[in-house]
């Protein structure tokens, strides 16, 4: 019997031990088939899983894949395809450090029931972090001088060709005691948008002023990227900050946008 065979073989025995009130209709449910953006296996990222929990290697989440993970659990027998830099072993799916029973219940419950609940994120997913804040710009030492102006809105940005990307907010508006300052930040197929946010948990100045935010986004491919960073105390009617940008081509640059209105201008 060839290995292929053994391993289709297992599904049936195995699904009926753990799932004993699933019924498996072949034909009636295609497999189930989770995009997550790949990094370039040939060395530009240093963390790279693929597609996440597709032990075949073959591209995508289905019968299969569950077969194989019944040999893991059940046999001892160990045909799992490995991505070349992943942080988390291929079939934990749950990301507890562990090839169970646990994560053979979850590959059955999503291949067959399309239920993902108790899978982790993909460890190798682009991800997105407020790194670091300058003080208010309008200040120095400690004492008010001077308002210092500028009337552009900029973002710089700087790719290391590895995954990590650097972006600074220049000249951002805030209220000038906006503690905490933080962001949403989304990293999806070609978009990356972060929604700057500020708390005012003393109460807030009755003023504004500028910051300059610093971010950091992990895990992610060359390629082209709109970069969107929607801030504070614009206008309805303003020019977003809003850059495309090819990664791979120009990997470090800057964009600005005229704002004419305090914080800014005056």
């Amino acid at each position: 019997m060839s290995g292929k065979v053994r391993f289709l073989a297992a599904v049936p025995a195995v699904l009926a031990l753990v799932i004993g009130n699933l019924v498996v209709t072949h034909g009636a449910k295609r497999p189930l088939t989770v995009h997550v953006q790949k990094t370039d296996v040939t060395g530009t990222s240093s963390c790279d899983c693929g597609m996440w929990g597709d032990v075949t290697g073959d591209g995508q989440l289905g019968p299969l894949d569950v077969a194989y993970m019944a040999n893991l659990v059940y046999r001892n027998l160990d045909a799992l395809v490995q991505p070349p830099s992943c942080p988390k072993a291929a079939g934990d799916a749950n990301c507890d450090d562990a090839t169970t029973p646990l994560d053979m219940v979850l590959y059955v419950n999503l291949v067959y029931r399309g239920n993902a609940a108790g899978w982790c994120d993909n460890p190798c997913a682009p991800e997105g972090n407020l790194v670091g804040t300058s003080s208010c710009k309008s200040f120095q030492l400690g004492q008010a001088v001077a308002y210092v102006s500028s009337d552009s809105d900029c973002v710089a940005y700087d790719y290391d060709g590895s995954g990590i990307l650097h972006l600074t907010h220049v000249n951002a508006g805030f209220n000038c005691c906006p503690e905490p300052i933080s962001a949403d930040i989304a990293v999806e197929t070609g978009q990356i948008t972060i929604d700057e946010k500020e708390g005012l948990e003393s109460g807030g100045c009755d003023c504004q002023c500028l910051f300059d935010i610093d971010y950091e986004i992990v895990n992610l491919p060359p390629g082209e990227y709109t970069i969107t960073i929607n801030g504070l105390y614009l206008l309805p009617d303003e020019e977003p900050l809003e850059s495309t940008v090819n990664l791979a081509a120009d990997p470090f640059g800057e964009y600005c946008v005229f704002r004419g209105h305090y914080p800014w201008g005056h």
